[in-house]
């Protein structure tokens, strides 16, 4: 299985506690360490217009041969990660430690605010069966992110390791503490080569971040190191070729403000990248699919003054296109792909060396879009809690079906794969109606290239 896979909990494991304080923005980022290296390439724009293609519309073609690709499957081994109590809960005022406690502070519906307390109360000294928040990918193992901390996740946290040609599982990390100057975003993390990488913040009293880091933890020794350490906000976005791609936003003079970077966890070599997109649009779009990165592209989508239509920009060229709600799937220097975010799912496929616009309505096959090799997964949902998932070619409309009937979370590019987690939900019946009451994963799915 390839290297650095990563997967984020999606809203099937989200729980409604309160704990910790959220982190917010603060001042200017300072460095430590060695100077950061700077690149700033002026690109040599071309500029297109959606009128310079030949548009082609291309209907779903659904295939029963063979898919280019291949899908994977692992199902997880039975484990069971134990009981431990959290230190917050264990504390001489675990009541400081509440989630949200601002809002719980200002309540005046005191019986709401007395179920609230009783609720949390409810839960000091008491041992926290170990939840599995996340799970990461690297040469054959399976990374899971185990928290035994109902509310916050952030104070018992441990990593255990799945081998995936043993199945043998064992823990390989544990955090345990509650240092106000040590908080772990444990759902923002990446691992590479046995490393952890993870930021950790610093609160003030009135839990705003005052400090942010990005740490590297070698899961062999359990030894960390700082490697960047902001006033502001890092968020690591994704892995790609042994890199870490981090955005960090930082408030100054009441704006806040951007700075990209890449680590390359092999040379040890943090560099800082410019875009010319405007700051604060590219920190939404990065959350919001505005933004794409592959490789040394970096590409956006902007609405330019006095205009409702999208122009995706890269160094490399300005397409200006006929569309108004959208999303990049793909773009490099010989092609780009969107799809539109609106009440059906269009297709555009812009193809320069062709000067051709491929043009399908999607909306029967995608909920979900992401490129891959010469084509795009999608994921659709068929019935409740079931998808199926589908690999599209978009100049022919071969539409290969890979999976059908499958509970899955989101789909995940990262570095040369594209994958998903099984998930299984527990049902109850209330009130006549079927229930949610937990979720667990239970599988992974990826996809590999077939050669030739």
């Amino acid at each position: 299985m390839k290297k650095f896979y990563s997967i984020i909990l999606t809203s099937f494991l989200i729980l409604s506690c309160f704990s910790c304080s959220e982190k917010k923005k603060a001042d200017e980022p300072e460095p430590v360490g060695e100077p950061i290296e700077t690149v700033s390439e002026q690109p040599q724009f071309i500029t297109y217009n959606y009128e310079d293609f030949k548009n082609i519309e291309v209907k779903v073609n659904n295939t029963d041969k063979e898919p280019p690709v291949t899908l994977k499957c692992y199902k997880f081994p039975e484990y069971d990660f134990g009981e431990r109590i959290p230190p917050c809960m264990s504390s001489e005022d675990p009541m400081k430690y509440m989630t949200n406690k601002e809002y719980y502070d200002s309540l005046d519906d005191e019986e709401l605010k007395k179920d609230i307390y009783e609720n949390f109360m409810s839960k000091v000294n008491k041992p926290v069966k170990g939840r599995l928040i996340s799970i990461q990918y690297d040469d054959d193992k399976i990374y899971q992110l185990v928290s035994y901390d109902e509310c916050s996740r952030e104070h018992e946290w441990s990593i255990f390791c799945c081998d995936m040609k043993t199945n043998e599982v064992s823990e390989v990390y544990n955090y345990s503490g509650i240092d106000d100057n040590n908080n772990f975003d444990i759902y923002d993390s990446k691992i590479i080569d046995n490393k952890l990488y993870i930021t950790s913040y610093q609160n003030d009293e009135k839990g705003n971040a005052i400090e942010n880091e990005l740490i590297e933890i070698n899961l062999e020794n359990g030894e960390s190191e700082t490697l960047y350490k902001s006033k502001g906000y890092i968020l690591i976005l994704e892995v790609s070729n042994r890199e870490l791609l981090l955005l960090e936003n930082y408030e100054k003079d009441g704006e806040y403000l951007v700075n990209n970077y890449k680590y390359d966890t092999v040379e040890h070599k943090l560099t800082n990248f410019e875009t010319d997109m405007d700051e604060k649009e590219q920190l939404e779009g990065v959350l919001m699919g505005k933004v794409f990165r592959e490789g040394e592209i970096t590409a956006y989508l902007e609405k330019p003054e006095g205009s409702r239509k999208y122009d995706l920009v890269t160094k490399l060229y300005r397409l200006k296109t006929d569309v108004s709600a959208a999303r990049i799937v793909y773009a490099d220097e010989k092609k780009a792909t969107i799809i539109t975010d609106s009440e059906q799912h269009i297709l555009h496929t812009y193809n320069f060396e062709k000067m051709e616009h491929y043009i399908t309505d999607v909306w029967s096959i995608a909920d979900e879009a992401v490129a891959f090799g010469d084509g795009i997964v999608m994921s659709k949902e068929r019935t409740d809690y079931a998808y199926n998932v589908y690999y599209f070619i978009p100049e022919y409309g071969l539409t290969y079906t890979l999976t059908e009937s499958v509970l899955h979370d989101r789909l995940i590019k990262d570095n040369d794969t594209v994958l998903f987690s099984g998930v299984v939900n527990t049902m109850e019946r209330h009130f006549g109606i079927d229930m949610v009451v937990d979720s667990y994963y239970d599988s992974v799915y990826w996809l590999e290239k077939k050669e030739g």
